[in-house]
């Protein structure tokens, strides 16, 4: 499946931190080259480049599996990348070698470099793919590269009376203009890419009155904003999407904004303000229309995922990620990640999807009545079907008695049969979610230190959202009753997969009400029994069933049994064997149980898993009649 994944390169650990914004988990800690600075991605997400500024690499990260596939070398102090629209190369800024290095992303091979005479620190490029503008330090011009001779074609020419101290390149959405910005000496400009010149009018100001600090366009490309300081506090100016360039609006800002960005959706506009620690979020169609959000610490950059909701935020004075709700303006949590935090990309990613998002349906059968007579040999073909019924889905938030999120809390489903179809923890809000066919369940609910539950049970419906909330504050689970036992054979080895039969008297007849298993040593335990009166009958190949009285008379009751059963003097020889089969395909690992019939009762007696060729066979069976029912769960996509 994919996912939203963002990168954090961490400078100071030599690391890149990826976490899952679906789950809100970190899912990798990469080592990566010395000082990562900056991390770039490839458009189709398979590759995450990390910019090692200590040693002068790029570490090559598969996204699939997180793991470094290639180092390569490509000149001191990489500051920034950008990657062309088709994925084949890598262009890098490598700072304080003054050139630009090509990467053949394929090959995993540098390629060639570009030597400017300058220290490059950021680069635009045009959405074919044809020019890479560059922004150098100190520099009175900016040089254009043609990406199919790899060599600059233009340099254009800055005012020269300005030393430039840049500290952002924008290319517009439509990649018809690029706007240059200098904080030193403050400069805002726009080039043509049509003409390769700077026009005119382009907006200077004096140092003090305002410095711009970033750039950035809405993701529909109708604003651009720019940034900076003025004075003592910050401010935020709206300028001109084409020709002539000019400022539309201004907005006071009492804070210092250091990076902006917009929203996928071009709703919002988000300024990250490091010296107080803190986002503010802007409606972007009425800069009035703002809150601003402490998160703490030194923030260093900001990530926003494609629905526009959630936020991350890097904080390096912390070493952690932090998520933010956009649209209730809150902090929502926090990740760790290496030591000091610098940059971050976002990107989707292929994972493995988890087993909470998975749908799983299940493909059972149960066949007719099969008599059995002494010592007879049976062999059948098993033809299941799979349950077809249409998707539904659950989802709600855990709560405790306090309204708090109660984190890492089990939620389980389970079919009318006793079959987990569903189990998932909740997250970092209490939160779970998951993918079900319509029918009934029950749903099992524990917090993580037990004591807090419920159980339940609902109807869900073709194509409904069902949501299944709870604020515990009881523990019902644990008011229900449970039996622990084993069965043991003469000798007091423990009886393998047989079955442990719980009757629950209802009108003067005793009717299956749930079965168990018996597993290594023979032991079993069925749970979540409500007070009554039962019978437990345990049986297993081989041997006479055994029979006894269990009370469920009072909350938290835990019955302890022993079940020694006797060899069936008999010394029955029959078998019923068979294969399972779907759509012509053996079916492997598949839960086979026989049961067998007496008059109105029927009860376990054994069970099986079929092997790779969908074999079963139970033997020592004494003359009956008998019937089999398989159950497997099978994932959907």
């Amino acid at each position: 499946m994919k996912t939203f994944a963002v990168y954090t390169a961490n400078l100071n650990s030599s690391s890149v931190t990826c976490i899952d914004t679906t789950t809100d988990k970190v899912i990798a800690n990469i080592p990566v080259g010395s000082n990562p600075y900056d991390v770039v991605a490839t458009h189709d997400g398979r590759y995450v480049f990390s910019l090692n500024s200590g040693d002068g690499t790029l570490s090559m990260i598969n996204t699939t599996t997180n793991t470094v596939v290639s180092t390569i070398t490509v000149g001191q102090f990489p500051m920034s990348g950008v990657i062309s629209q088709d994925d084949l190369f890598l262009y890098v800024a490598c700072r304080d070698s003054e050139y630009i290095a090509v990467v053949n992303i394929s090959t995993q091979t540098l390629v060639t470099t570009i030597p400017l005479n300058f220290k490059p620190v950021r680069m635009a490029i045009t959405p074919d793919g044809k020019y890479i503008f560059v922004q150098c330090i100190n520099a009175f011009n900016v040089p254009v590269i043609d990406t199919e001779t790899l060599s600059i074609i233009k340099r254009i020419t800055l005012p020269t009376s300005l030393t430039y101290t840049p500290t952002d390149l924008l290319m517009s959405k439509d990649g018809k203009y690029v706007y240059f910005v200098s904080y030193q000496r403050p400069f805002i400009g726009m080039i043509s890419v049509e003409t390769l010149e700077l026009l005119t009018p382009y907006i200077t100001f004096t140092s003090g009155v305002f410095n711009p600090t970033s750039i950035c366009t809405s993701q529909d490309g109708k604003y651009v904003f720019v940034a900076g300081l003025s004075r003592t506090t910050g401010m935020i100016m709206q300028l001109s999407t084409a020709p002539p360039l000019r400022i539309i609006k201004t907005k006071f800002l009492f804070a210092v904004p250091y990076k902006y960005e917009t929203t996928p959706d071009s709703k919002k506009l988000i300024t990250l303000n490091p010296t107080s620690g803190s986002i503010t979020i802007f409606d972007i169609n009425n800069l009035d229309s703002n809150k601003t959000v402490y998160l703490g610490g030194s923030l260093t950059d900001i990530e926003i995922r494609p629905e526009s909701k959630i936020a991350y935020v890097t904080n390096q004075s912390l070493n952690i990620a932090i998520r933010v709700d956009l649209e209730h303006a809150n902090p929502v949590s926090a990740l760790p990640t290496g030591n000091y935090p610098i940059s971050l990309h976002g990107t989707l990613i292929e994972v493995p999807t988890p087993s909470s998002l998975l749908l799983c349906r299940a493909l059972k059968a149960e066949t007719n009545d099969i008599e059995l007579t002494k010592n007879a040999s049976i062999n059948i073909t098993i033809t299941p079907t799979l349950d077809q019924s249409p998707e539904a889905i659950i989802y709600g938030n855990i709560t405790a008695p306090d309204n708090n999120p109660i984190v890492s809390a089990s939620v389980k489903v389970l079919t009318t049969d006793g079959y987990t179809i569903y189990h998932d923890i909740t997250d970092s809000k209490g939160f779970f979610t998951g993918r079900l066919p319509a029918g009934k369940y029950t749903l099992i609910v524990v917090s993580p230190d037990y004591n807090l539950s419920y159980v339940g049970d609902f109807i869900l419906e073709g194509g409904e959202q069902k949501n299944l909330s709870l604020l515990l504050n009881d523990n019902m689970v644990s008011k229900l009753g449970v039996i622990f036992g084993e069965a043991l054979g003469s000798t007091l080895e423990g009886i393998v997969n047989g079955g442990a039969n719980l009757y629950r008297n209802e009108d003067g007849t005793d009717r299956l009400y749930v079965h168990s298993f018996t597993s290594i040593n023979g032991r079993y335990r069925i749970a979540y029994i409500p007070q009554g009166i039962y019978t437990l009958r345990i049986a297993a190949n081989g041997y006479l069933p055994q029979d006894s009285l269990v009370v469920i008379d009072k909350d938290y009751m835990v019955i302890s049994s022993t079940n020694k059963l006797s060899k069936d003097p008999t010394n029955p020889q029959g078998k019923i064997s068979g294969t399972v089969m779907y759509n012509g395909v053996p079916v492997d690992k598949c839960l086979v149980e026989i049961y067998r019939r007496e008059g109105d009762m029927k009860y376990v007696v054994a069970i099986a898993e079929t092997k790779s060729d969908g074999y079963f066979e139970f033997g020592s069976l004494p003359a009956g009649t008998y019937f089999i029912e398989t159950f497997k769960l099978i994932p959907q996509n």
